[in-house]
């Protein structure tokens, strides 16, 4: 497996991605952007139906892509995504 990209320059994108199956967006983000990701399980408020919403932090070139790949593979996927103006942890700065 390859290692992890460590250091993300400012104007970085935090994706939530609300999806069905994040099995394929998951494997994009690890094997296209060599980035990493959490899935979180959720419900939708309205329909009650199970849901995942999947976490990452990408560089704006990254975050071309992965919605590109979005937009083709997971149509009804719902994205938030926000700039970045620190982050701290793992791969990251330490806290």
């Amino acid at each position: 497996r390859r290692q992890r990209q460590m250091c993300i320059r400012e104007g970085s994108k935090y994706f939530h991605i609300v999806c069905s199956d994040p099995k394929p967006i998951c494997l994009f983000i690890e094997r296209e952007l060599i980035r990493d990701a959490t899935i979180v399980e959720a419900k939708g408020a309205f329909t009650g139906n199970n849901k995942f919403i999947i976490l990452t932090v990408l560089s704006p070139g990254q975050a071309i892509k992965l919605r590109s790949f979005i937009k083709e593979n997971a149509p009804g996927a719902f994205l938030l995504i926000s700039n970045t103006s620190e982050i701290l942890g793992k791969g990251f700065h330490s806290v």
